[in-house]
């Protein structure tokens, strides 16, 4: 078992799932308003099927993917804490997924002075969430991020 419990989560399946059903709700939401931007013509291709956007199957996919944690964040109607994002656990997986990185930027002291947040993703077949965090641990080829 997952051993993050939250509000909502293993320790309350219900609230969990009436909190993931209103955050899909609002998903396909913004995903209409996403479609209705311009977009060249391959990209609008492979978000359809049959000449029609595939909302529920994009929307079903995001859902699946999410971790109790990015629920819980996504759906606190609040900022979350530097904490809250640091309990979120990397997935080791070679699998193609969606991330972030908290970035902070220290003085000669070691004292944040800056943080941000950077959402990437990794769809490489030959490496997924693994490859891209070795990426980014290399001070080498942080230091761009």
């Amino acid at each position: 078992m997952d051993p993050y419990i939250g509000v909502g989560t293993a320790a309350d399946p219900v609230g969990l799932r009436i909190r993931r059903e209103q955050l899909k709700s609002r998903w396909r939401m913004k995903l209409q308003e996403l479609h209705r931007c311009r977009m060249n013509a391959s990209m609008a291709a492979a978000l359809m099927v049959d000449k029609k956007w595939a909302f529920d199957r994009d929307v079903d996919f995001a859902m699946s993917t999410l971790l109790p944690q990015t629920i819980d964040i996504l759906t606190s109607g609040r900022k979350p804490t530097i904490d809250e994002l640091k309990s979120i656990p990397w997935i080791d997986t070679k699998d193609p997924v969606t991330y972030f990185c908290l970035v902070e930027k220290l003085d000669r002291l070691g004292n944040v002075i800056e943080r941000g947040l950077k959402v990437g993703c990794a769809w490489s077949e030959d490496g997924g969430a693994r490859r891209r965090r070795t990426d980014h641990s290399n001070p080498v080829n942080s230091i761009k991020w």
